[in-house]
């Protein structure tokens, strides 16, 4: 086993490194490169009462981080990975996860599947991160699906919290992460609450909707009512 035409080591032994990748074919062969980082979108949210900002990722955030702490995944030491990029191909990373998809110049670029054992995501990439339309799913049981831009939640998704007294769930915009815009939002007693909201937070007009069906509209700013509109 020796070097490639441009000098780098092949799989097989690559300075001790395992050999974490494999292209269209299946063979082993290729580059040292770094694995590549992955952050866990959708660090937002509500608590299960819905009254202060949480995180829709509270409680599991990588494999042991405290929680609503942002986890690195595929990182760690230089693996092997394939020397040429292929329209299709398998990266394995040394912390456990995986890739599946489609790759452009050695990056994942297209549609592709990336597992860990917390968490995965299957849709579309873009330069390394997630971009365009996506699910993503937790191993707690909470769903996202919708548009993400740079590997953040943006633009349109809809998001389950399964909770032990029932679901929660938010359909609506997305801005950096942040619910942002218009959306409705449903506790598990039924209440919902739908309409404006800015960088996180209730906040704007809405509709409120308690656990028996009255409706009422308002203005909410910072999670809070500042006044109702049936009063005025």
């Amino acid at each position: 086993m020796g070097a490639g035409q441009n000098g780098t080591m092949c799989c097989g032994n690559a300075g001790g490194l395992p050999c974490c990748a494999k292209d269209g074919e299946g063979k082993n062969c290729g580059d040292i490169v770094r694995a590549r980082p992955m952050t866990y979108p959708g660090l937002e949210g509500l608590d299960e009462a819905g009254l202060k900002p949480g995180r829709e990722t509270a409680g599991l955030s990588g494999s042991g981080a405290p929680s609503g702490s942002r986890s690195v995944a595929g990182g760690g030491p230089p693996v092997a990975v394939c020397g040429q990029p292929s329209p299709e191909g398998e990266e394995v990373y040394e912390d456990g996860s995986s890739y599946v998809g489609q790759l452009l110049s050695g990056v994942r670029h297209g549609n592709g599947v990336w597992t860990s054992p917390a968490e995965q995501y299957a849709g579309q990439w873009k330069n390394d991160q997630r971009d365009g339309q996506g699910r993503q799913t937790w191993q707690d049981g909470r769903v996202y699906e919708g548009q993400f831009k740079s590997g953040k939640f943006h633009g349109f998704g809809h998001m389950e919290w399964h909770m032990p007294n029932g679901m929660m769930v938010y359909d609506g915009q997305y801005v950096d992460d942040l619910k942002d815009g218009t959306g409705k939002y449903i506790w598990p007693d039924n209440r919902s609450y739908e309409g404006q909201w800015k960088r996180g937070h209730r906040s704007g007009q809405a509709t409120y909707t308690n656990s028996q069906g009255h409706k009422r509209e308002g203005i909410w700013k910072d999670d809070k009512v500042e006044r109702w509109l049936d009063e005025e």
